[in-house]
């Protein structure tokens, strides 16, 4: 009777949420396959769809977050390569004007 450890998992990880189904698995002396089988045989078609929803919602937004992460990276170089360009512009033109004769 292997499914009563999918529903004993769901069970436990609504009021333990830093339940894993590695520990689960340690503890209950069962493969992360078995418990993976038997959440499936508990849960409803609607329930998985559910899941993987959130599954790819979450890919996304990790995608997403990554995205922002380099586009700030990038934005901070260029904003330096824009402040040394600027620093070097103020040095030319220093030079320029002190090459011009004075009057």
């Amino acid at each position: 009777m292997m499914h009563k450890y999918g529903k004993a998992f769901l069970d436990e990880k609504t009021t333990n949420h830093k339940l894993t189904k590695k520990s689960f698995c340690e503890r209950e002396h069962i493969t992360v396959g078995t418990l993976n089988k038997s959440i499936g045989h508990y849960l409803s078609a609607v329930d998985k769809k559910v899941l993987e929803e959130s599954r790819v919602k979450d890919k996304i937004i990790k995608t997403l977050k990554e995205r922002i992460s380099s586009l700030r990276a990038e934005l901070e170089s260029t904003q330096q390569a824009k402040v040394l360009v600027e620093g070097q512009l103020d040095i030319m033109v220093t030079e320029l004007v002190n090459r011009l004769p004075h009057r």
